[in-house]
């Protein structure tokens, strides 16, 4: 008879079920949603967005704006309020008139590429000028996105806004549109501006520079400080120091999880020993109801039973996995706020020498460096121990899914080469741990629950030829080994059994006749 699945992996194939439907219907209609209405033709749709980016820089200029204002003069000068609260209403009014123009650009730039391919392939408009229609609405939109983040002091949304560009900058940058100019509404004035999209990648790069040099990583690590001092420690040489950085970065967070990690990996190995007693459990029970005993609670009841007659904890192993979240996540952002410096920084294949295939500094992705991370994850997932063999082929597919997932979303991630880096070591570090974790011998399993929840410690019975089983010690015998010297034997074994409170079972020694003198 064929094995069923668990009732586990039947959970997470349909969770992951859901989510691929529910992100392919969002991919086929939710961009759709609130545009079925618009009838705005391409012109339309840019006038709109342009509209939008103007009142976002310079929301002051806005017809909402003015006549508000002219309200509030008139109720100053009537008394009913008085210039303070007149000024803090109108700055309120103009923060809400930004964000909602804001809001407003995102929308229409979204709409706009759609309405211009359409109007393209209906011969409604030429490739020329939908091009340089597309090429204003990207500096309009994300003009508009970097002002009201710069205004609102927004660092995650300059964060946002400059990775949408980076994206746009590794696909165009060679293309004449990138350095294209156009003439968009000067932010707090009158008239327009000269502004390409080269242009406004620069400025916002210059802003995101500055602000990762003294913002806080959760508001109270040094972030950019962080990396800078382990960079300055080899004297800031472009062909060593940044990537040096990232392996002492990796060699210190492994260091510091060493212990969990290697608890970890026991407690694999542990619930491995555990696996066949759990599986005689499974099968008592699947003789009896071969089809309901996967749901039946004496089932999951006798198995945890079993983990605790053991001293063992199922979940155990989750522990050092939550405690490495932290250190990825801080890591992570120390990383970007170091993104810029890491520009000036070399690895091997990595430099300004290599060709366009490869990164040119670490502060760009590389995508060779991708693929061996990839792969150094690959191995890390195949050595990291199965608590449950029966469970080892879905267990390790879903391993090498999420190794080749992350891998293949840093390709379209704007992540600095040094992270990408950082993490190759760290997996490499993690594969020599789970090596030297294999090597060292693992004790036999030891029951540490006597009856009633009393918790004794295992005593090795002696069987006569220098084997034994475990058996759970005497209290008296708790006493003696605390005082016992070291060396000493035993001698309060009879017939190879305990005499304490819980004594052997095992088959008990038949005594031969005397032999009759003659």
């Amino acid at each position: 008879m064929s094995a069923q699945q668990s009732p586990r992996g039947n959970t997470m194939t349909m969770i992951i079920l859901a989510v691929t439907i529910f992100l392919g219907f969002q991919l086929f209609t939710g961009g759709n949603k609130g545009q079925a209405d618009d009838y705005r033709d391409p012109q339309a749709v840019f006038d709109d967005l342009r509209k939008a980016y103007s009142e976002t820089v310079n929301p002051r200029a806005s017809d909402e704006f003015i006549k508000q204002k002219a309200v509030f003069e008139k109720d100053v000068l009537a008394k009913k309020i008085t210039q303070a609260q007149a000024d803090a209403q109108l700055r309120a009014l103009e923060v809400s008139i930004s964000t909602k123009a804001d809001s407003r650009a995102t929308a229409d730039y979204g709409l706009l590429k759609p309405r211009v391919e359409q109007a393209v392939t209906n011969n409604k408009l030429s490739k020329e000028a939908a091009g340089k229609m597309l090429g204003e609405g990207v500096i309009l939109s994300h003009g508009a996105n970097f002002q009201h983040a710069v205004a609102t002091k927004d660092t995650g949304k300059v964060q946002a806004t400059w990775q949408q560009l980076e994206v746009l900058h590794r696909s165009e940058e060679k293309l004449p549109s990138w350095s294209a100019s156009y003439d968009v509404p000067a932010p707090q004035g009158t008239g327009t501006v000269s502004k390409s999209m080269k242009v406004l990648y620069d400025e916002v790069s210059t802003d995101l520079a500055l602000r990762n040099k003294t913002d806080l990583v959760w508001g109270f690590l040094p972030g950019y400080k962080i990396i800078d001092s382990l960079v300055a420690l080899t004297g800031r040489v472009p062909g060593f120091s940044y990537a040096f950085a990232s392996f002492l970065l990796a060699l210190l967070v492994r260091a510091i999880i060493w212990v969990p990690m290697m608890k970890q990996l026991k407690w694999g190995k542990q619930m491995q020993q555990l696996a066949p007693l759990a599986k005689e459990i499974k099968d008592e029970y699947e003789k009896k109801d071969p089809t309901g005993y996967r749901t039946n609670p004496e089932v999951q009841q006798k198995t945890m039973a079993l983990y605790k007659e053991y001293g063992i904890s199922p979940v155990a192993g989750c522990l050092p996995m939550l405690i490495q979240l932290p250190f990825f996540w801080a890591i992570f952002s120390c990383m970007l706020h170091y993104r810029f410096e890491f520009t000036k920084g070399t690895f091997l294949w990595i430099n300004p020498n290599s060709s366009d295939l490869f990164a040119k500094n670490l502060g760009s992705t590389d995508n060779l460096l991708v693929v061996l991370y990839g792969i150094s994850m690959l191995i890390s997932q195949f050595l990291t121990p199965i608590s449950d063999p029966a469970q080892a082929k879905q267990t390790r597919m879903m391993g090498i899914f999420v190794s080749i997932m992350v891998s293949v979303m840093m390709f379209f991630y704007p992540l600095p080469s040094a992270f990408v880096l950082y993490w190759v070591f760290l997996n490499i570090f993690a594969t020599a741990q789970s090596l030297y974790a294999y090597r060292q011998p693992l004790p036999p399993l030891q029951k540490v629950n006597g009856p009633n929840g009393t918790v004794f410690p295992m005593n090795a019975i002696g069987n006569g030829n220098g084997g034994g089983t475990q058996e759970p010690m005497s209290v008296s015998d708790m006493f003696k080994n605390m005082f016992k010297k070291p060396g000493t034997s035993d001698n309060s074994k009879s017939n190879g059994h305990s005499e304490g409170l819980f004594k052997g079972t095992g088959k008990p020694s038949t005594q031969q006749p005397k032999k009759k003198k003659k």
